[in-house]
């Protein structure tokens, strides 16, 4: 499991990322930050452009001697003159000294590999903030994962987002930076929306994941964790890999019915098992379904799991590495559109 890790880490990361921006920047500039703390004059801002009219902004600030936290403040919007001050999307803060009421995380894998994760939640006493457990229920494309901290005796949860040795490092940091802007812009279009009189008496409905659920394999609503209404998506997910994957079947076979499989004289040679959450039921219930579908046949079929998000979680890496097991990621769209990454990859050189 991960473990939180030291002042002197927090001080590490912190530097390499600051290093990593001064380095990748597409431009370097000076701009004002507004902030919940009051605003930033001649901030140093490092843009990073990473085509197709994305990007993303860091501004990194040393504590002062009696401040707890190495601010690493991350924005997606430049705005349209220099002259308008920023507002950036998440501050991921790292403790200076091991401390969870810090938001930023810095955790480290039993190799000792450093991770760059945040709790979650959108605060700052601005508009648009949004409780943990809500934000890691509309949060698309990442998930929690567990770490020990210390003096407590159950596990934490934090978002990771990067390992601090990724090549794709900024990407990542961007498209979870990019979600936080999201978020941000929804709850407050919410909050605009409620009637004057409710505003600051309304609290969110969303309770912790306290229970499991197994999923539903069709759509509609049903009960999810927690008491709370979730969309099943597993169905429309299935149907829309099995019309990208020209001759997949979704029939029962030996007793059991997997999600959908390629068949190549009688015998499976592709295996696809689908969830709609990437939690971590989900991940070991699906790694025990494509080690037992198969049932012995040799050669063993090429295992494909598809799901939501990718877990950065050292011990599901390894093993998916160690099964060969291809991991297949989904994105629903507004309009409900459904898009796969490295379907190709996961399917290179399968014939049918």
């Amino acid at each position: 499991m991960l473990t939180f890790g030291s002042g002197a880490d927090a001080k590490r990361l912190r530097n390499s990322l600051e290093a990593l921006f001064q380095n990748s920047a597409t431009v370097t500039t000076r701009r004002r930050l507004t902030t919940p703390g009051g605003p930033v004059d001649n901030a140093t801002i490092h843009w990073v452009d990473l085509g197709r009219g994305g990007g993303i902004w860091a501004h990194f600030w040393a504590p002062r001697a009696d401040a707890n936290r190495w601010g690493c403040w991350f924005g997606v919007d430049l705005g349209h003159t220099e002259s308008e001050a920023l507002v950036p999307a998440v501050e991921i803060n790292l403790p200076k000294a091991p401390d969870i009421g810090i938001a930023g995380r810095v955790l480290l894998d039993e190799r000792g590999r450093m991770y760059l994760g945040h709790r979650g939640g959108l605060g700052g006493g601005r508009s648009g903030n949004m409780p943990v457990e809500e934000f890691a229920q509309r949060i698309r494309g990442f998930v929690r994962e567990e770490f020990h901290a210390p003096n407590r005796e159950k596990p934490e949860l934090a978002f990771l987002i990067a390992a601090a040795d990724d090549a794709d490092l900024i990407s990542r940091l961007y498209s979870y930076v990019s979600e936080c802007a999201r978020l941000r812009i929804e709850k407050r279009a919410e909050v605009a929306k409620t009637p004057k009189g409710l505003k600051g008496k309304a609290k969110s409905k969303v309770k912790p994941n306290t229970s499991f659920n197994p999923e539903a394999g069709t759509d509609g609503l049903g009960a999810g964790s927690g008491e709370r209404n979730v969309v099943r998506i597993h169905g429309r997910v299935v149907n829309a890999l099995q019309k990208l994957v020209p001759g997949s079947v979704n029939s029962l076979r030996d007793g059991m019915r997997p999600d959908l499989y390629l068949l190549r004289r009688d015998r499976i040679s592709v295996l696809f098992e689908v969830k709609a959450s990437s939690d971590t039921q989900s991940w070991f219930t699906a790694i025990g379904q494509l080690l037992v579908y198969p049932n012995g046949q040799e050669p063993s079929p090429r295992m494909v799991f598809v799901c939501p998000a990718d877990r950065r979680d050292p011990s599901f890496r390894g093993a998916l590495k160690r099964l060969n097991i291809h991991l297949v990621t989904f994105v629903i769209n507004g309009r409900g559109h459904i898009s796969f990454s490295d379907l190709d990859q996961a399917l290179e050189g399968v014939t049918a």
